[in-house]
């Protein structure tokens, strides 16, 4: 009796440590499942990054452990894209992944799947991060730059900036050009019309370099592919400034060069002249030889030229350099005018009456709320301000001679070859008499 229940306590005891044993082993659930994971040059990683056009290279290694897993399938958006059948032997798969050339996405996740007949063994997801094809990709990927790319579009560098490069590329967002819409008092179409747009925009590109953040220099001078220059300024903190630009996204590469986005549509800079000079009246009457009051002017000297000047060529001066002058007239008004409106009463300017040959057509514009010190601000290096002053006077008060001069007027004009200046009346000593005259101050572009 006793030797049975001895048996049977011995029973009891290895049984309740087997079932224990089992029990234990259920818990910690199974051991022999197979596995994938994802490498990126040799380094285990669940992101890549690639260009949109080029080819995305990384690596699945798998772990067979127990199982015997016969396929390895490459997912995108859940549909199967690649097929590597396994031979159960411990391996690294290597997966090359084509990112469609037009991607516009920033990213794309893939999906490597690990099967068993129709049984999913494992999967690992491996991110892409595409960087799109050129700069202008860049642009057209992003719906904030919408304005900037119908610039692009309208100035004809699309294809430009779609080139070898690299280029680096200072991008402004929509609410940049909104501010500049509003500076100017213009509309969006009238600033896309504008005959110096692809100069505004050139004036954002760097060619023949790729110019991250990293590689700016407080202080750096660059030469852009408009042909001026643009001032970099880096600030303690890191941030960076392109001219009065802030900085506000940096390093977004792209497979032709970097774009760097900013708060601010920079304008192309060109150097000021600055002149004062005394314009005297042209008398009536006067004859051959005794024409010699100094009544013109010439942007392209910066000095005041009578009509037996032009006539003899002192000077070198010719009658095409001769942009406007002043004139008291049957309205007994002293005014601004361009050669091409003075009546021969005065002088007769024609090819045959005086030699002369251009007839210049200077065009002008009241500023009306323009103040000294809005003239004593212009410096050099703010060329497009002048035709921005130009611009915002409206081409509705828009004439070749401007009447009533008083002291304290300011007027934004064009030239006939196109150059803007501001000119602002000084000094009024009305009169025909060639002793009587206006005093001015001029900024040409």
């Amino acid at each position: 009796m006793k030797k049975v229940l001895y048996s049977f306590l011995w029973l009891f005891t290895v049984g309740g440590f087997l079932f224990l044993t089992s029990c234990g082993e259920d818990a910690e659930g199974p051991v022999d499942l197979a596995s994938v994971f994802t490498q990126v040059d040799g380094v285990d990683a669940t992101e890549a990054s690639g260009i949109a056009g080029e080819t995305v290279t990384f690596s699945v290694a798998i772990d067979y452990g127990g199982e015997s897993p016969d396929n390895l399938f490459i997912l995108e958006d859940g549909v199967q894209i690649e097929t590597f059948p396994l031979s159960n032997t411990p391996a690294s798969v290597q997966v090359n992944y084509a990112i469609p050339e037009g991607e516009t996405r920033s990213t794309i996740d893939l999906v490597a799947e690990l099967r068993d007949g129709s049984d999913i063994l494992d999967s690992q997801t491996i991110t892409i991060n595409v960087s799109p094809a050129t700069v202008v990709g860049v642009a057209t990927s992003d719906p904030d730059f919408s304005i900037l790319v119908q610039a692009l579009t309208q100035a004809n560098l699309v294809t430009t900036l779609q080139g070898d490069g690299p280029f680096t590329v200072f991008a402004p967002t929509n609410a940049a050009f909104e501010a500049l819409i509003a500076d100017l008092g213009i509309t969006a179409d009238a600033l896309l019309a504008r005959a110096d747009l692809a100069d505004i925009l050139l004036y954002h590109v760097v060619s023949g370099v790729e110019a991250l953040s990293s590689d700016l220099t407080d202080g750096q001078e660059v030469t852009t592919e408009q042909g001026l220059d643009i001032f970099i300024s880096v600030a303690g903190d890191g941030s960076v400034m392109v001219n009065d630009a802030n900085v506000t996204t940096a390093d977004v590469i792209s497979g032709n060069g970097v774009v760097h986005v900013i708060d601010k549509v920079l304008l192309p800079l060109a150097n000021i002249s600055s002149y004062e000079t005394v314009l005297l009246a042209a008398p009536i009457g006067q004859a051959p030889g005794e024409r010699t009051s100094d009544t013109f002017f010439s942007t392209e000297t910066g000095l005041a030229y009578s009509v037996e000047d032009v006539v003899n060529g002192t000077g070198g001066i010719s009658s095409a350099d001769i942009d406007f002058g002043y004139y008291f007239g049957a309205t007994n008004e002293a005014s601004i005018a361009a050669p091409s409106t003075y009546p021969s009463s005065v002088y007769d300017l024609s090819a045959t009456g005086a030699n002369w040959g251009t007839l210049n057509a200077t065009t002008f514009r009241p500023l009306d709320s323009f103040a000294a010190e809005d003239f004593d601000a212009i410096q050099v290096n703010q060329g497009f301000r002048l035709g921005q002053e130009y611009e915002v006077a409206g081409a509705d008060n828009e004439g070749a001679e401007i009447t009533g001069l008083a002291e304290g007027d300011a007027f934004a004009f064009q030239t006939a070859d196109g150059r803007f200046g501001i000119v602002v009346v000084d000094e009024v000593a009305p009169g025909i008499e060639s002793d009587k005259f206006i005093r001015i101050s001029v900024k040409v572009d």
